[in-house]
């Protein structure tokens, strides 16, 4: 049998990997919780992940997809064939609110959040509004989370900022104070996604807080 080796906290080109995931029935591989670049999860195989099968969560692909039916004169958004941070922000914004298919369209267009009219066919008059983002940490966030994205609704924001802004943060007492998961990170020092993760899995917050990441060498 051999050697197992514990990838936490190690990158696979976008994926981090957050913790083991449960083994699968029939399969002798590892499988591991990781956190693509984009902020989504997907389990994948250490096997896949070590030769780099797996890349991402599937943005990766979505973008290979995007770049061969866009222009090289897009507004400037291409670079050497990469695309900027703006710009894959916008088709993410209209990919959530139009297409039925998407992992999170139910949470968007399924709910009629929608985008402004000449913002949906039209990059240059999205950014013009937008302007260029902070930090690529920075994603777009709708001030009033059943708004629309349309001018007066949106900002630049950070993970964090956005989890604050949700209607639908949890809030945890601790020390008589009622806090975000992004809040207790900075106070116990254990990463926004670990904490999260065991925190979904009803640890206790005091579990949660103080257990520290094991790693096997």
């Amino acid at each position: 049998m051999g050697i197992k080796i514990d990838l936490t906290g190690q990158k696979f080109n976008r994926l981090t990997v957050i913790r083991e995931a449960p083994k699968r029935k029939n399969y002798t591989s590892m499988y591991w919780l990781c956190e693509c670049e984009c902020k989504k999860y997907i389990i994948v195989s250490a096997v896949d992940l070590k030769r780099g099968h797996t890349k991402s969560c599937g943005c990766y692909r979505s973008e290979m997809v995007i770049k061969k039916n866009i222009s090289r004169k897009t507004h400037g958004q291409t670079t050497k064939g990469n695309i900027s941070h703006e710009y894959r922000i916008w088709c993410g914004i209209k990919n959530r609110c139009y297409n039925s298919n998407h992992t999170y369209y139910k949470h968007y267009g399924g709910r009629g959040i929608k985008m402004y009219f000449e913002w949906i066919n039209s990059f240059d008059c999205f950014y013009a509004y937008v302007g260029k983002s902070p930090t690529k940490k920075h994603t777009i966030d709708r001030i009033n989370n059943d708004g629309n994205y349309e001018p007066g609704n949106v900002r630049w924001a950070t993970m964090k900022e956005q989890a604050n802004n949700r209607s639908n943060t949890r809030y945890f007492n601790y020390n008589g104070k009622l806090l975000t998961i992004s809040q207790l990170s900075d106070i116990s020092n254990i990463s926004y996604t670990t904490l999260k993760y065991r925190l979904n899995k009803e640890w206790t917050l005091e579990k949660a807080m103080t257990e520290p990441i094991k790693i096997n060498l």
